[in-house]
């Protein structure tokens, strides 16, 4: 989507420990930074599973955790 509010199934979804895969929408850039603890991607023809694959799990399961926590 272009525009959203914060959806609630990304924020179950950090709070299980899923990586987050999200469109580049502000309400998402609010809990994701790209790279640390999920993938904004802008294109559905970029390699995102793969960037999500890549992210060190047990440090954005971590950071996730906290944020949801707070």
């Amino acid at each position: 989507p272009e525009s959203d509010a914060t959806s609630i199934s990304l924020l179950e979804a950090m709070s299980a420990g899923c990586i987050p895969i999200v469109s580049k929408i502000p309400a998402n850039e609010e809990w994701i930074n790209d790279g640390e603890n999920g993938v904004i991607t802008n294109n559905l023809d970029e390699n995102f599973l793969s960037n999500g694959l890549n992210l060190d799990m047990d440090k954005a399961n971590i950071l996730n955790k906290k944020i949801i926590s707070e």
